[in-house]
């Protein structure tokens, strides 16, 4: 698959637009994947008239049948999203690079320049803006990707094989970079990926231990918590944690080692 093509057909002809041009010829309403997945909206005439059972069935159907679309589109999607937001950080690196060649923690502009200030400002708005939908498609990925079709099982392994590996590498990095430049957050979101591979019920373990990828990921997950343990560490006092952080029950204290 090459991702220029299939870019240019998830954007030419995406599912939703084929879900709602094949409900209105099947069920006479053009419904978006959301109300094909909810029961909740049966017309009171068509429960009593037997009909509901029906459309419910074939509401069934074309679900599975556009499943393995919906998860290429989602991976071409990911693929798409992480080269945006890789793009902006190679541009806003150069803003926070030292004489020494090596990136630092602080966000401080070396340059003390209003426009360069302003200029990276941007850029951050711009990594943050794309990193958005990017963490909107990205589960859709890990877990049962391309695993439930068995007509197509050989090509699709193949698919998972070749990309899903590869693409999970290149998230954990931009979270990694996006922790350094942005939030800490997103090191935490890192981590919480971690988690995520190794549950008992994850199909990604095995993968990337049958297609050799398990040391990358290993190096990946730990450059991450290497840079939230500095991060951490590095921050003076008790920071007062974001509201995203108590929902999620995380805590920067876990990763704060004191000299």
């Amino acid at each position: 698959m090459h991702l220029n093509a299939a870019r240019c057909l998830a954007s030419r002809v995406p599912s939703s637009d084929i879900a709602k041009s094949k409900t209105l010829a099947l069920l006479g309403e053009s419904l978006d994947f959301n109300l094909l997945e909810s029961d909740s909206d049966d017309d009171l005439t068509e429960v009593l008239d037997g009909t509901a059972n029906n459309k419910r069935l074939v509401k069934r159907h074309m679900l599975e049948q556009a499943k393995n679309f919906r998860e290429l589109e989602t991976l071409v999607m990911a693929l798409d999203h992480i080269e945006t937001i890789s793009t902006t950080f190679q541009i806003l690196e150069e803003q926070v690079y030292g004489n020494n060649g090596r990136l630092t923690l602080s966000l401080t502009v070396r340059d003390s320049r209003i426009d360069d200030q302003k200029w990276q400002s941007e850029l951050k708005r711009g990594a943050a803006q794309a990193i958005v939908p990017a963490k909107a498609c990205l589960p859709g990925l890990f877990q049962g990707w391309l695993t439930t079709s068995q007509s197509a099982e050989p090509e699709f392994k193949i698919l998972r094989e070749t990309y899903l590996p590869q693409t999970i590498l290149g998230w954990i990095s931009q979270l990694e970079m996006a922790g350094i430049l942005l939030t800490r957050d997103f090191l935490m979101e890192a981590m919480d990926l971690a988690t995520i591979i190794a549950a008992e019920d994850s199909d990604l373990l095995e993968l990337f231990t049958s297609t050799g990828r398990m040391p990358q990921l290993v190096d990946a997950l730990a450059s991450a918590s290497k840079q939230l343990l500095i991060s951490t560490s590095s921050k003076k006092g008790t920071a007062t944690q974001s509201k995203k952080m108590r929902v999620k029950g995380w805590t920067h204290e876990l990763w704060n080692v004191k000299a």
